[in-house]
């Protein structure tokens, strides 16, 4: 009969160490699905700002884009007026010089 009940006490200790293990399993399970819908949740936040970041980047790429052509437009401009300034002082140097 001893031996019965110490049988049955190491059994009730051992169902008592089987539910530890029970809960802390369930405990870690619980842990990770959180864990893991954070990541998602971080995860698409950072792809959300990575395709701001780009759709930003696409446009500053598009404004300096437009920016240098309107500069080069605007130099060449200033060229041909320049060219066109020289050309009338040479035609009035001239002009002047057979007056005298």
């Amino acid at each position: 009969v001893d031996e019965l009940q110490a049988q049955l006490a190491d059994v009730q200790s051992q169902e008592g160490l089987v539910a530890e293990l029970r809960e802390r399993v369930e405990r870690t399970e619980h842990e990770m699905r959180d864990k893991a819908a954070q990541f998602h949740h971080v995860k698409t936040e950072l792809e959300g700002r990575l395709q701001q970041q780009q759709q930003l980047a696409a446009k500053n790429r598009q404004y300096l884009e437009s920016v240098g052509r309107r500069k080069m437009v605007a130099s060449n401009a200033l060229q041909n007026a320049v060219s066109e300034l020289r050309s009338r002082r040479r035609e009035t140097e001239e002009m002047s010089s057979g007056l005298e």
